[in-house]
């Protein structure tokens, strides 16, 4: 993140956009499967796809501050969702991928989400409650082709230009949407506002003091604020190689993926 005072306060011109024309070449993320599949990503390739992403959104009508929701496990997808939907100047709703339809309800609905963005996987639990999502116009799935009409493939981004130009944003323009846990009512929205990269980049380094040579894992959803934070936002803006494991809890797996990624941090 640069220590000048920035023309744009959008997160991904301060994160990824800076880190792809610095870093370029850099592993930004080693994205492991469920299968333990292993993919490495450089800033660049993210920065590229993210702005093809919202090339598609802008195509698809998205305008600013309109609400688009991920609803992905954690893979590569998830991230150039995130700042692809940044760029366009919409907020960036996240989901827990292990909702259900309830919990997926309350938060589309309550949010007015515009579009969704989800997996092949969990696509079934969209289509169930959509006939109660007025404002839903379109759903945009990985790893699938045979979509109800109007919905999208992900991989359609290919078609679209792998340059864009991010929306200018102010400090305290909107960013991303959570909702609570809902443990003691109906799940609240709360709005976090671009100037929350400022918070979340120095909590990062005083706390993980991160290195450039760090292998950082951080095993949190990204439907949650540590996800944001500390998988999305902060490791982007310090150009972190982040660790980003699709798989759920197993004690010898993550051990062995400790061991041979050389995580440190």
């Amino acid at each position: 993140m640069s220590e000048q005072t920035p023309t744009n306060y959008n997160i991904a011109a301060l994160s990824l956009e800076l880190q792809s024309s610095t870093n370029p070449q850099k592993v930004a993320y080693v994205c492991i499967s469920k299968n333990l599949e292993v993919q490495k990503h450089t800033y660049i390739q993210i920065d590229k796809k993210s702005n093809q992403l919202a090339n598609l959104l802008v195509a698809s009508g998205v305008k600013h501050e309109d609400h688009i929701f991920i609803y992905l496990p954690r893979n590569i997808e998830n991230v150039i969702s995130f700042f692809g939907i940044l760029k366009t100047g919409a907020v960036a709703g996240v989901l827990f991928s292990a909702f259900e339809e309830q919990a997926l309800l309350d938060r589309l609905l309550d949010s007015q989400a515009k579009i969704v963005i989800t997996s092949n996987e969990l696509y079934g639990r969209i289509k169930k409650i959509r006939h109660q999502l007025p404002d839903l116009k379109q759903v945009i799935v990985v790893g699938k082709t045979n979509l109800d009409n109007g919905d999208l493939p992900f991989e359609s981004i290919s078609n679209y230009p792998e340059s864009f130009e991010t929306v200018i944003s102010s400090p305290d323009d909107n960013a991303f949407m959570l909702y609570t846990s809902g443990s003691t009512g109906k799940p609240k929205g709360i709005i976090h506002a671009h100037r929350s990269i400022t918070q979340q980049v120095s909590s990062f380094r005083q706390v993980f003091n991160i290195q450039p040579t760090d292998n950082y894992w951080c095993t949190a959803d990204t439907g949650w604020i540590t996800g944001v934070s500390y998988i999305l936002v902060a490791p982007i803006a310090t150009g972190t190689t982040t660790i980003f494991f699709e798989g759920r809890f197993d004690p010898e797996i993550w051990y062995s993926i400790i061991q041979d990624q050389k995580v440190n941090v």
